[in-house]
């Protein structure tokens, strides 16, 4: 739970949560013998956020991983498992100097936005005035 933030400069990503699979060393391998095909969770609440809006897209998601990932010749594919994360009275600030909500529908446009995997589950709204 992050709550109350208030974020003064445009961060480079504002909002990057992956599942990444185990990486060791500087070889950019994954760790022993890590099983990428168990699913993963993961649950993050966002209340009363305020920030300028990202300088780069964000990506909430799943990791793609490419050909031979972990050495041992294995297709490339996604990572699988359910991500569940609300975002209750995210405000989005823009240059002018207004702050607009950020509801779901305007996620891509103005909040920059995007997900990758099926179990992606974001729900935006609204506390109570």
């Amino acid at each position: 739970m992050f709550r109350n933030t208030f974020v003064e400069d445009p961060a480079q990503v504002l909002f990057s949560p992956k599942i990444l699979p185990l990486i060791c060393g500087t070889d950019g391998l994954v760790c022993g013998t890590v099983d990428l095909s168990l699913g993963s969770m993961l649950k993050l609440n966002f209340e009363n956020l305020f920030s300028p809006r990202s300088i780069v897209p964000n990506s909430i998601g799943f990791q793609n991983i490419p050909n031979n990932y972990a050495g041992d010749g294995v297709r490339a594919f996604t990572l699988t498992g359910s991500m569940s994360i609300g975002m209750e009275d995210v405000f989005i600030g823009l240059p002018d100097g207004l702050w607009l909500p950020l509801l779901g529908f305007d996620a891509a446009p103005l909040g920059g936005i995007g997900t990758n995997g099926a179990s992606v589950d974001i729900d935006y709204s609204l506390g109570p005035p």
